[in-house]
């Protein structure tokens, strides 16, 4: 009996899923091998207290606490991503929060004790709900520097399935700083490709620098209980 033949390389892998392409069993699976999970990174010490869905202000618009309130310090940047799992299907309903320091460098949190200023009109942290196609969106600074650490954005996603995951997202334009993070030093290539995004201002976001954050989890998207926006 001739033995079964071994899938060496990725032409030979293309002509196996053109042959799957009918039955539909193997396509999927091909066209987003190339998917990484997001990482997951540290909480911190820093989490909001009380919680962000139980904060007064956590809408997805950090740079001022409401529409009639004074604009916070620091330089604006749009963050825009989509929460999808390993199979490129969307998690509509994940909710997102992100929290981070003001343009000082500072934390809202009693722990954070060092001798920075408070900024009262910056919301510190937010969140948004993913729509149909996964989408979210958020309005904040770039975070000042924090002693220890490169320039980050702290995120947690909760999925209906109830899947969460906790992260961080890191600037492109700081490589010195990025590999001198202890954290940051431990993700893979692809982590790292992941989670570093380059904020940029383009035609989408001509006046505002965007980065765009693409959060992939290890689990299919699910009916559950998404936590409260209230």
């Amino acid at each position: 009996m001739k033995p079964p033949q071994l899938i060496t390389n990725r032409r030979q892998m293309l002509q196996l899923a053109g042959g799957a392409m009918a039955s539909g069993s193997l396509m999927p699976q091909l066209l987003h091998a190339d998917q990484v999970q997001t990482p997951s990174a540290t909480e911190g010490p820093f989490y909001p207290i009380p919680a962000i869905e139980k904060q007064r202000y956590c809408d997805h618009d950090l740079t001022r606490l409401s529409p009639e309130s004074p604009q916070s310090l620091g330089d604006i940047i749009a963050l825009k991503g989509t929460v999808k799992n390993l199979q490129g299907e969307p998690i509509s309903g994940a909710v997102v929060e992100i929290w981070q320091t003001n343009a000082h460098g500072k934390y809202s949190h009693p722990r954070d004790r060092r001798n920075a200023p408070m900024d009262p009109n910056f919301q510190y942290w937010g969140r948004a709900i993913a729509d149909e196609e996964g989408k979210y969106e958020f309005l904040t600074i770039r975070p000042g520097k924090y002693p220890g650490r490169t320039l980050h954005i702290h995120t947690k996603i909760f999925a209906p399935s109830g899947r969460t995951l906790t992260t961080q997202i890191y600037f492109e334009d700081e490589p010195s700083l990025n590999q001198k993070d202890g954290i940051y030093r431990r993700l893979s290539r692809a982590e790292k490709e992941n989670v570093t995004l380059d904020f940029a201002k383009t035609s989408e976001s001509p006046d505002i620098p965007l980065g765009h954050f693409a959060v992939i989890l290890d689990s299919p998207h699910k009916k559950g209980v998404t936590p409260t926006m209230e």
